[in-house]
């Protein structure tokens, strides 16, 4: 399976949530994103008010599989949102791609840290992010359900 992984721009966010829309709220959709993951309306008003955050779809045979929302923390560091893949396509590389898509894109933009917090049941994130090299510190104010990921990023 290919896996191939691309940038939204803020002007295309938009665009974005319609096609979370569809997905989400498309009954005979094949491939729907779960109802309880999070509520989508929430998402969609927060995400289109800001536009500091930056969007990366993962699509295998012009379907979308997974996406991942970052946000511009300064001009130095870079907050992994959400990321989130469809759950016929996990265990697949469709994280791991959207994740260095990501470190990439940071990196070539010059900035110097990357952070993702993570619940401390999510074993798949997190065996992801130790395969990553980042490193782990406990939630300050909910260590029992978050960790805090880092990945300090080489200059170009």
């Amino acid at each position: 399976m290919e896996i191939t992984v691309n940038l939204f721009r803020p002007d295309q966010l938009k665009d974005f949530m319609d096609l979370l829309d569809v997905l989400y709220f498309d009954q005979d959709a094949r491939f729907r994103f779960e109802y309880d993951l999070f509520d989508i309306n929430e998402y969609r008003e927060h995400y289109l008010r800001l536009r500091e955050y930056n969007v990366f779809i993962a699509k295998t045979n012009g379907l979308m599989v997974g996406y991942m929302i970052g946000e511009h923390l300064s001009n130095k560091i870079y907050d992994i949102k959400i990321l989130y893949v469809h759950p016929e396509f996990r265990r697949a590389g469709v994280a791991r791609k959207l994740k260095q898509a990501l470190i990439d894109h940071a990196t070539e933009k010059g900035y110097e840290l990357i952070q993702s917090k993570v619940r401390t049941n999510n074993k798949e994130s997190i065996a992801l992010n130790h395969s990553f090299g980042w490193t782990e510190e406990r939630d300050n104010l909910r260590p029992e359900w978050y960790y805090w990921y880092f990945k300090e990023l080489k200059k170009c």
